[in-house]
């Protein structure tokens, strides 16, 4: 029940960006093909040890990621001007984060979301990430112009980098 509930609201909420965008609603679904590829987990995160990270500042890699926290903080995102904000623990709220391959799509005008987990005792969280069939494509949509100037306006959005590929890291980038 839990992944049918999930991709249920991630379809909808995808079918809302693409109308944000000035798109027709079942831009997205078109674009997953016939097998979207999504998963769901359990993540657990053991205590972090002082001045660490439990998991580093990352992107995730999907669409959309929907997040329940259970019980214990320590999800954090940064902003636009750089600094960590912790994800205040809402009962039976759902945390969205967006994901590298809707920034991709979109020309760097959605942004994926950075996030890191700092938890002082043991955390679990259920993760449902929303991702295409691996056939589709992934090239950028036709937007209309606005978004691309306002992309270009924002040195946040521009500057919009992606997390390190392997072969980047294995080229020692």
């Amino acid at each position: 029940a839990f992944l049918a509930q999930m991709e249920s609201l991630a379809t909808e909420l995808m079918e809302v960006l693409a109308v944000g965008l000035g798109l027709p609603e079942q831009t997205f679904a078109e674009r997953f093909g016939e097998r979207p590829l999504s998963l769901a987990k359990l993540i657990s995160y053991p205590p972090t040890p002082p001045d660490m990270a439990g998991v580093n500042s990352h992107h995730d890699a999907r669409f959309l990621t929907l997040l329940l926290q259970h019980e214990v903080p320590g999800l954090q995102v940064q902003d636009a001007d750089g600094q960590w904000a912790d994800v205040p623990l809402i009962d039976g709220a759902i945390v969205v984060n967006l994901g590298e391959m809707l920034q991709s799509m979109t020309g760097n005008y959605l942004v994926a979301t950075t996030h890191r987990v700092i938890a002082r005792k043991q955390r679990y969280s259920s993760a449902y990430f929303h991702g295409p069939d691996l056939r589709a494509s992934l090239s950028p949509l036709e937007l209309p112009e606005q978004f691309a100037q306002a992309v270009q306006a924002s040195p946040r959005h521009r500057d919009a980098g992606f997390m390190a590929r392997r072969e980047d890291l294995l080229a020692g980038g």
